[in-house]
């Protein structure tokens, strides 16, 4: 270890560095900056203007934001399409019951007693699964109701 990081106040703040560079690196840009990232943070910390005014700002970070989404939506193109067509085929499935949002189940078991109402309070357990069929999600892995 260097000696730089030799003191717990050194290597708090050291740690802290870390932590907000693997947030920049877990959501990067094109043409990120990490020494002009730097710069405002130290301008922040040591309370000194701004050298870019806000409306600059925020007219990078939306221009930054749309340029990400558009990559995305391009990365994500063919699995987009993917799912529009399977749940286009799945729609036309007799057992399959759409929503006017556009939710598609199928009731597997359905269960005995009363119909719930808006008011009622309801147990219900799913699968969420992707196209391939890895469940993403599911109440039954984690749920302790089993007896």
């Amino acid at each position: 270890m260097s000696d730089k990081f030799s003191s717990i106040e050194t290597q708090a703040s050291y740690g802290i560095g870390l932590q907000m560079g693997e947030q920049l690196r877990s959501n990067p840009f094109e043409g990120l900056d990490v020494e002009t990232v730097q710069a405002g943070l130290a301008d922040a910390y040591n309370n000194r203007p701004a050298q870019v005014d806000n409306d600059t700002l925020r007219v990078a970070f939306n221009e930054i934001h749309e340029r990400m989404q558009a990559a995305k939506s391009v990365e994500f193109a063919e699995v987009i399409t993917q799912g529009e067509e399977y749940l286009a085929e799945n729609a036309k499935r007799e057992e399959i019951t759409v929503t006017e949002s556009g939710l598609q189940y199928e009731v597997i078991t359905q269960g005995d007693g009363e119909i719930p109402t808006l008011t009622s309070t309801v147990r219900t357990h799913y699968h969420g699964t992707l196209l391939d069929g890895s469940v993403f999600d599911s109440s039954y892995d984690r749920s302790k109701w089993r007896d």
